[in-house]
């Protein structure tokens, strides 16, 4: 096996090392580099408009969301408003005009069944996005009302802090598809904030660099030890592809827990969860 990328800089290097030779000995402590704040803010809309930001919504009819499931609306600047209702995910169309706003479509979401207050809570949802007649916006809080201006849904803004460790569900082929990742093989990356990002394929060791400038993300290129596995079947094709879709991202998104990259084209790239 050969190295995938390039290491080119000292610090990727550093932090390869480091995972080779982990566990084998203890050195003093390095002298810390920079730590330039990769963590991303809310989204930088001016307040008034909802072009590009991202909410989680904390109340429905005036009652706070059920504990456990996570209710969202990301409103593209195209007029796209997409989420989830708590259990399946959502796709319709919205305009605004000053502090009105118009759901223009019928909401279309996938047909998954869950718990029997999450849909209840979930066809409200939809029911409310269909009402809504006006709405109230600040850098921190959203606000959806009906016709008579009474409250239909409270929405916190949505972080998008990509630096922890994350859970890869599924990656690009390389082919045309995203694909779930190896049975018996759990690949990870954690984004340091340091801007390293590390991880494991399913077999080796992962390093690289990262750098995020608002819902833009770069990430390597990324090196790797150099293991061949032969178990779980499939793992090492896996891991070559799924470092080629981690340094094909060109955005991200965070709802919840879950984290989306994908490519220029608008490809999705990979699909993690936090671990």
């Amino acid at each position: 096996m050969t190295l995938r990328g390039n290491l080119r800089a000292g610090s990727v290097l550093a932090v390869l090392v480091g995972l080779l030779v982990a566990g084998c000995s203890q050195g003093g402590p390095a002298t810390p580099a920079p730590t330039p704040d990769v963590q991303t803010a809310a989204p930088t809309a001016a307040t008034g408009s909802l072009d590009d930001t991202r909410w989680e919504a904390s109340q429905l009819g005036g009652s706070p969301v059920l504990e456990g499931s996570t209710v969202t609306a990301a409103f593209g600047a195209d007029g796209s408003l997409a989420g989830s209702g708590g259990c399946n995910r959502y796709r319709t169309t919205y305009t605004t005009a000053d502090t009105t706003i118009a759901i223009e479509g019928a909401v279309a979401s996938t047909m998954m069944a869950c718990d029997q207050a999450v849909m209840a809570q979930e066809a409200a949802f939809f029911t409310v996005l269909a009402d809504a007649r006006s709405f109230a916006v600040t850098a921190e809080e959203l606000t959806l009302s009906d016709g008579a201006g009474a409250t239909l849904v409270v929405f916190d803004v949505q972080p998008q802090e990509v630096a922890g460790t994350w859970v890869v569900t599924g990656y690009h082929d390389g082919d045309s598809a995203v694909v779930s990742t190896v049975q018996g093989s759990t690949p990870t990356v954690e984004f340091a904030e340091d801007g390293t990002v590390s991880g494991t394929g399913g077999c080796n060791q992962l390093a690289g660099s990262f750098e995020v400038d608002g819902n833009a993300i770069k990430i390597g290129p990324l090196a790797s030890t150099m293991m061949s596995c032969e178990e779980p079947a499939g793992v090492m094709e896996q891991e070559s592809a799924l470092v080629v879709a981690l340094e094909s991202a060109a955005t991200y998104s965070i709802e919840g827990d879950h984290l989306e990259f994908r490519r220029a084209d608008g490809v999705m790239a990979a699909t993690l969860t936090r671990g």
